[in-house]
């Protein structure tokens, strides 16, 4: 999806040669490229095979074929499980062999794209664990904990802890978390000894909405700074062939061979940075997301594409989502010792099924597609808001089934609290899209800032495309 654009908060000037005699060697800039590529669990099988015939396989291809090319690359495990589904298993193969050959590192991240903010912090590290799990079976020895992409780059102190005690060593966030001097030839680190990466948002912006060709990118990069330098431009994958069409040619690929021709710029992972450049305390940085901007920051809305108070439908997807975490919660802490008594083998076996069947639901029904899709900056879609939102309420009743078995009673109560907002948000749903279909028949002379808020801007309706 294309980003909001959000602004890191510290100017970053090019310093201005004044005179004098010239550097005895060129200074180098040093560009890190990060990809993030994910599709949710129930994306659409014909979606997901447009997005691989124009995107990952081509993208995959361009990588191949540079010999420079060093990208780090975050896959959500969910994605991966897909395409073997799909019988799209040769672009998981070509990824494999781009690892493989040094091409790309694969970071870590949580493996259904949950907000990570908004879950408890057990809920995190199984998200995390799980994607490990993918990772390790699909990359081997060749991936390890080191980076951590957080979904959305969405990060507070209680991620980036959690995200620490996992094992991984640097996080990447976006330019708008930096509270710092805007770090350009140094690496920041945390007083706990993480290390903290920040995405330049207005470059990374620049590539992802076309406003940069291969060409005037380079440039760019290569006269920012006076001194030895890096950057680190992020965007979705997607935006390589899907979202702009035939990217990974037009610009990548052209960006690979115009650095290739260069003295003066080289491609590195993330993860080399920290041995090019020197590692520095730094300040913590602030609540935010990549699509966080500084206005939010302000009124304190950190993730204001999933949880905004003064979005109606975030205010009760986020009330029915607390209370599913207790029921789950809940569940996982049952430990009735009459279901491992032998002569309840019956009983046994319906709660396990109903506890499975419970995580199963829960595990990908926490995506945060629900909620980007509501936040009507620009996206609304009534039946990409509900695909998430049913998998929870599938979650609920099948934790709520298996704590029957234990005769828990207070099960019940949350149950029917989460179907009391179930139904608050069905008719929240529908009477958000009778207003903007109200405010759409008005002459444009006459619409108030209200009604263009009811429009998103007016903004796109979709039910096709992926977060």
């Amino acid at each position: 999806m294309a980003k909001s654009e959000a602004r890191p908060v510290k100017t970053r000037i090019k310093k201005k040669v004044t005179g004098g005699s010239k550097p005895s060697s060129p200074k180098r800039t040093f560009w890190a490229p990060f990809l993030h590529i994910y599709q949710p669990r129930w994306q659409r099988p014909d979606i997901l095979k447009q997005i691989d015939e124009e995107c990952y396989r081509p993208l995959f291809r361009v990588i191949d074929g540079s010999p420079n090319a060093r990208v780090t690359i975050n896959i959500n495990g969910v994605l991966i499980d897909l395409l073997y589904e799909h019988n799209l298993g040769e672009t998981v193969d070509l990824l494999k062999k781009l690892v493989n050959e040094g091409k790309v590192e694969v970071v870590g991240t949580a493996k259904f794209h949950p907000l990570m903010p908004l879950l408890p912090p057990d809920e995190n590290r199984h998200q995390i664990d799980l994607n490990e799990i993918t990772n390790t079976a699909t990359f081997g020895t060749q991936w390890s904990r080191k980076g951590f992409f957080p979904p959305e780059m969405a990060i507070s102190p209680e991620v980036l802890k959690t995200i620490q005690d996992a094992g991984y060593k640097w996080v990447i966030a976006s330019g708008i978390a930096c509270t710092d001097a805007w770090p350009t030839n140094i690496v920041h680190q945390l007083s706990s000894g993480f290390d903290i990466f920040y995405r330049d948002d207005y470059v990374s912006n620049d590539i992802s909405f076309g406003r940069l060709d291969a060409s005037g990118f380079v440039q760019k990069i290569t006269h920012m700074y006076e001194d030895d330098s890096y950057i680190i431009t992020a965007q979705d994958g997607e935006t390589f062939g899907h979202h702009i069409k035939h990217a990974e040619q037009t610009f990548l690929k052209k960006v690979f061979e115009k650095i290739a021709k260069s003295d003066n710029v080289e491609i590195c992972f993330i993860s080399s940075l920290n041995t090019k450049f020197p590692v520095k305390k730094g300040k913590p940085p602030r609540p935010s997301s990549w699509s966080t901007d500084m206005q939010d920051i302000e009124n304190e809305v950190y993730y204001p594409l999933w949880k905004n108070p003064d979005n109606p439908v975030h205010k009760i997807q986020y009330k029915l989502l607390s209370r599913v975490n207790k029921i789950i919660q809940m569940l996982d802490e049952t430990q009735d010792p009459d279901l491992n008594n032998s002569n309840n083998g019956k009983l046994n076996m319906e709660y396990q099924d109903y506890k499975k069947t419970a995580r199963h639901f829960y595990d990908s029904g926490i995506s945060s597609c629900s909620f980007w899709w509501a936040s009507m900056r620009p996206m609304w879609s009534p039946n990409l808001i509900l695909n998430g939102m049913e998998l929870l309420i599938k979650a609920a009743v099948n934790a709520r089934l298996a704590l029957v078995k234990v005769k828990n009673i207070e099960s019940q109560e949350l149950l029917e609290e989460i179907s009391m907002y179930y139904s608050q948000l069905l008719g929240t749903i529908t009477d958000m899209e009778a207003q903007r279909e109200r405010v759409r028949l008005l002459p444009p002379d006459v619409l108030n800032e209200e009604d263009v808020d009811k429009l998103g801007k007016g903004r796109k309706n979709s039910n096709t495309v992926h977060e």
